[in-house]
Order: C-alpha cells, then structure tokens, then sequence
C-alpha cells in the first residue's frame, strides 16, 4: 500500500507541473496529500508494531482467542487497537485515492471537453 502512496504523490506532482487553475484543484490537491499523509502515517504505525504484536501471542499448536491481533493493542503504553488504526489507515487511503481521482477529472477530462 505504501507504494500505491509513492505512487499517488508522483502522479500527484505530475499533475500540477503547470500550476493549479483554480479553488477546485488547489483544494482537491491539498485533501490528497492530507489524506495520504495520514495513511502513511498510520501504515509506518501498523509496520513498527508489527514486533510488538509478534511477541505477545501465545505459543501453542491450538488456535488461541488472545491471538486476535487485531483486538491488541498496538503498544502496551497506548491504549488504541490494532484493527482501529487499520481502520483509519485504509480510510485515509480511500479518501486520498478519491481525491487524487477529482483532481485527476478535473485536470484531463473537464479541459479537453471544454476544447
């Protein structure tokens, strides 16, 4: 997912090489890098706890409920849950991917009807 980001800043650039037109692709623009910011915020998080929650399974040849990785925490010193922050990560990226597609609309298809 981390490269779908990189991936999204490059087409990002590309896009607004020649400047913003107007208020629509300027904000559009701004919401795309807020939105996929904070994924990659959250998926950076979701990597380093990755160890963590390694750890504190428990060994056995049976499955175990407290294996539940996602109703862990991430950290023993934050109290917020592994399938939260997922939560968060892949609805900043579904929100940053929509607004890349605006921006993408209204860069290549809106200027070449109005021709």
């Amino acid at each position: 997912m981390a490269g779908i980001h990189i991936a999204t800043f490059a087409g990002l650039s590309v896009l607004t090489q020649g400047g913003l037109k107007n208020d629509y692709e300027k904000i559009m623009s701004c919401l795309t890098v807020i939105f996929l910011g904070a994924s990659l915020f959250a998926a950076a998080w979701v990597l380093s706890a990755l160890p963590f929650l390694r750890m504190n399974l428990t060994p056995g040849p049976h499955p175990h409920e407290d294996n539940d990785v996602y109703e862990q925490d991430l950290y023993r010193f934050i109290p917020v849950r592994f399938g939260g922050v997922l939560v968060l990560q892949h609805t900043f990226w579904t929100l940053g991917i929509v607004s890349f597609a605006i921006l993408s609309y209204l860069r290549i298809i809106i200027p070449s009807i109005d021709k």
